[in-house]
């Protein structure tokens, strides 16, 4: 009964809130598609809105820095105030003519007249140039008079027309071609504080015939751009959409708070920073508004959304503040941030009464499935209480039965086979078993007599086999220390053809010597030999490392011995060109029948104290130089010795170079730059080698044995050593 009641309440709470779980699941998102398309709708409504006030000031803008448009507009006012002056040239040049002044008292009284005259709040003036080409020369300029009398070909004039024509230049070439014409270029503008910067200038020149000179005066485009900028803030104030509640404002991009330009609305706000608290209502935590306005601007569009909250107008007055969305674009050559928006708390009141529905829609499911649940409960508890009676008298004879059986043996009795169908097969299954058990139980006895015999017998085969296996391992182990007393014994050999340890601190005291064979013998050696005044210093790697390494090495070492001690030859590309000939010739390694490819990379250093030169050659292994903080590599020729592939008669190039008394040398076989280790398993690497070396150069060489010792160890921690590692440094 408790299952049953279990299951169906399990059951019953399990459809009733799968049930609950898609209806809410449904409900949310259609609710979050209704808000997401609705928004949608807000945002393009706003965007397009946007653009279209944006075109107005783009418009405006554009208008105000069309050279045919400032013509037209200022064009008449440019001509006008330069008949101001046109007078006073003809009465000094009627002054001439009537012999009451000379041309150049006249010229000078017109011309100092002329240079006092301003206009347009004092920013308009006049000068006058002559016509000479290629530059004309100034005659008067009455705000930069040092540029009077001089020609005007200075190179900071090439600014008119747009294609860095000559200023003055352009304006004869206009003059003498028309009489008149308007040039626009770049010019200072004056200010209370003296000349501003070069700004955009339209001017308008003319010819004075009788005395061949040009007067020209002009307007800064500044003035033009204010005049749009004054226009655009008019015509979209006007702007209103949305049933008349929609508006556009203006302020700039000053951070850390803009300054309103233009609100229809609250004009009172035009001009001051909007920095007010009550502001602070932007993006759900309290932002200030038009900062988050600049911010959203603040990309590579110049443009985005603000979501805020601010009080909804109504027939009753200012609401509390709900949700409203603004789009903000900015039109980056006037730092103005056009801003609309609109009220979407009817949004979120849709959106609520969506909520609602659903949660209405939960609690009548809830309800039914309620209902549904009492009455399959009563049903099936009934059910299960009459089935229990049907089962519970056959299955106590079966249980005491059982318990009799566990108590006195599986020889004790029998189980009873009455009651239902299962509870009949159940006791015939547990008297089959029971029978089962009993014959087991003899068959166990039997095989308990033979195991134990077979034990017996086993014990005695084990023994044996252990005497026969201690005396072979007796053998093994006689064996192992005979081959390590040999291996020892050559290492004792290899370890007499390394250099006097003695001798070479009193030749070169300053050095280090690394030698590390990966086995008790190894592949790599080094040789020294002293040639009267001059040291010859050789590292050798191998094929291989161990024994047959060691045997390599000694041939090595006594060919090396023979070359430069009977041979006498101690040229560095020669030894290495004997050496590869002579270990060719002993290996057999030119033969068409040869049974193995085996050979060595070395490197030689010839050192010439008194002449304070160092001659090296190299078979596949470089000379590291450091002086004066820099670390050169020498890498020698890339060719092996003694190998199949290594032609005999292969040359090695000697490299010759002076040394200073701060320089180090370095040799190394390839087993401590191939050697793997650290966390990712990575080689120790050559890159890596030389800023070790380049670290360690300062040290005595004492130290810097100690410190590639203890890099190395650091680097191959728990892993194995791959190869033999050689490493030889020295200074003179």
């Amino acid at each position: 009964m408790l299952i049953t009641t279990v299951s169906i309440i399990v059951s019953m709470v399990t459809i009733t809130s799968v049930a609950v779980f898609t209806i809410k699941k449904q409900g949310q998102d259609d609710i979050k598609k209704y808000e997401a398309e609705e928004l949608a709708k807000v945002r393009n409504n706003l965007k397009d809105l946007a653009y279209m006030a944006y075109g107005i000031i783009e418009k405006n803008d554009k208008t105000a820095h069309d050279k045919k448009f400032l013509e037209k507009y200022y064009g008449l006012r440019l001509k006008d105030a330069t008949s101001i002056v046109e007078p006073i040239l003809r009465a000094n040049a009627a002054r001439v003519k009537e012999g009451k002044a000379t041309l150049s008292q006249a010229k000078k009284d017109a011309v100092d007249a002329i240079s006092s005259i301003r206009y347009n709040n004092g920013t308009g003036y006049f000068w006058i140039t002559d016509t000479a080409l290629p530059y004309p020369r100034m005659i008067m300029h009455p705000t930069l008079p040092e540029l009077d009398g001089k020609v005007l070909s200075d190179p900071k004039f090439d600014c008119a027309l747009g294609k860095k024509q000559n200023l003055f230049q352009a304006m004869a070439e206009v003059t003498q071609a028309k009489g008149e014409g308007f040039i626009d270029y770049l010019w200072p503008k004056p200010t209370k504080d003296g000349l501003s910067a070069q700004v955009p200038k339209l001017s308008y020149v003319k010819l004075f015939r009788e005395w061949d000179i040009i007067i020209g005066t002009g307007i800064y485009v500044d003035d033009a751009v204010q005049d749009a900028m004054e226009t655009s803030k008019k015509d979209i104030s006007k702007i209103r959409f949305d049933g008349g509640t929609g508006y556009f404002w203006l302020n700039d991009t000053t951070l850390p708070y803009p300054r309103m330009i233009m609100h229809p609305i609250l004009p009172e706000l035009d001009g001051k920073v909007l920095n007010d608290p009550i502001f602070n209502c932007a993006m759900g935590k309290e932002k200030n508004l038009f900062q988050a306005m600049a911010e959203a601007c603040d990309n590579n569009e110049g443009e985005g959304f603000v979501d805020y909250k601010w009080p909804k107008p109504t027939k009753d007055g200012p609401s509390e503040p709900v949700r409203k969305l603004s789009f903000v674009k900015v039109y980056r050559p006037w730092g103005w941030i056009i801003g609309n928006g609109v009220y979407i708390d009817n949004i979120e009141e849709e959106t609520a009464r969506k909520a609602m529905s659903i949660n209405d829609q939960v609690s009548k499911v809830i309800r039914k499935f309620l209902v549904i649940s009492v009455i399959v409960l009563i049903a099936g508890i009934t059910t299960a209480i009459l089935f229990a009676k049907s089962l519970t008298v056959p299955i106590n004879k079966l249980a005491d039965s059982i318990r009799k059986i566990n108590k006195e043996g599986i020889y004790s009795g029998e189980s009873p086979v009455a009651g239902t169908v299962e509870t009949k097969e159940l006791g015939q299954i547990f008297n089959s078993m029971l029978t089962e058990l009993r014959r087991g139980d003899a068959t166990n006895k039997a095989l308990l007599n033979e195991l134990a015999e077979h034990n017996r017998t086993l014990e005695q085969k084990v023994a044996e086999r252990t005497s026969e296996l201690q005396a072979t391992l007796a053998e093994v182990r006689a064996a192992n220390n005979k081959i390590l007393k040999s291996i020892s014994y050559a290492k004792m050999i290899q370890n007499s053809l390394l250099p006097d340890s003695d001798m070479l601190k009193a030749n070169l005291p300053n050095s280090l010597f690394l030698w590390m064979p990966k086995d008790i013998v190894g592949g790599d050696i080094y040789f020294t030999e002293i040639l009267d005044d001059h040291y010859l210093v050789a590292i050798v790697d191998c094929t291989g490392h161990g024994v047959p390494g060691a045997f390599m090495t000694m041939i090595a070492s006594s060919t090396l011995k023979k070359i430069i001690n009977e041979d006498l030859c101690n040229d560095p590309g020669e030894i290495l060109k004997r050496l590869n000939h002579a270990v060719k010739s002993l290996l057999l390694t030119n033969s068409e029948h040869e049974l193995f490819d085996v050979g060595m990379d070395a490197a030689v250093c010839l050192i010439k104290p008194r002449e304070k030169t160092l001659e090296f050659s190299g078979a596949n292994l470089p000379l590291y130089c450091i002086g004066k903080d820099k670390l050169e590599v020498l890498k020698g020729d890339r060719q092996s010795i003694g190998y199949k592939d290594s032609p005999s008669n292969i040359t090695f190039t000697t490299v010759r170079i002076a040394i200073s008394d701060d320089m180090s040398f370095y040799l190394s076989t390839d087993g401590y730059i191939d050697q793997t280790g650290g966390d990712n398993g990575f080689s120790f690497g050559k890159r890596r080698f030389r800023l070790l070396l380049h670290e360690i150069c300062g040290s005595p060489f004492s130290a810097q044995q100690e410190m590639l010792l203890k890099a190395f160890n650091e680097h191959i921690g728990d892993n194995e050593r791959l190869d033999d590692v050689t490493v030889i440094g020295f200074s003179i």
